[in-house]
């Protein structure tokens, strides 16, 4: 449960700071924004409940910039990407028992490697190449790691009949093993 909600959340604040890219430069930060976006950018926070969050850090100051930073690289704050992805990371290793740094299935290791892209990344690289594409292989990277968990815990191949007649026949066996011994002891 605890990787599905991170995942989602992850997801989630990426699509809803993506709504804004329109108001940004192809590429790099704005330099200077108006009170409208201003509004329009505090209005992203409100949305992904940072509002109070990021004004205990950057007071009043709206800026495209540190709204970004803030939902996408922060460590702290529970709906950034970053802390979701890293979150995500420890459930599934939770989940299969493997240590940090070591991977038993693709999800580990994308959810291993995006975690530590967002943990070493600054936000005028995401801005360099454009915003709107950073968050658009973000969110790619977030589909793969849902995909390949869905692989690894969800999906179940069907199984063939004539292998399930086997391991059928198989326990008939051991059934009959263990009433002909039970007399014994």
């Amino acid at each position: 449960m605890q990787a599905g909600k991170f995942l989602e959340r992850a997801d989630k604040t990426s699509r809803i700071l993506d709504v804004r890219f329109q108001t940004l430069p192809e590429r790099g930060a704005p330099k200077a924004v108006d009170q409208a976006t201003a509004l329009e950018w505090s209005a992203i926070l409100r949305s992904c409940s940072a509002w109070d969050a990021y004004k205990s850090i950057h007071g009043a100051e709206v800026h495209p910039r540190l709204v970004a930073e803030f939902l996408l690289l922060n460590e702290d704050f529970p709906r950034s990407a970053r802390f979701c992805v890293e979150e995500l990371n420890e459930a599934l290793r939770r989940l299969s028992g493997v240590a940090v740094g070591r991977f038993s299935n693709d999800a580990e290791k994308l959810a291993g490697r995006l975690a530590a892209e967002l943990q070493f990344s600054t936000i005028d690289e995401a801005f360099a190449g454009g915003l709107h594409e950073y968050l658009d292989t973000l969110q790619s990277k977030l589909n793969a790691i849902g995909e390949a968990l869905f692989n690894a815990y969800i999906f179940q191949s069907f199984d063939n009949p004539e292998e399930e007649a086997m391991v059928q026949q198989e326990e008939q066996q051991q059934q009959t093993r263990r009433l002909l011994l039970s007399p014994l002891i």
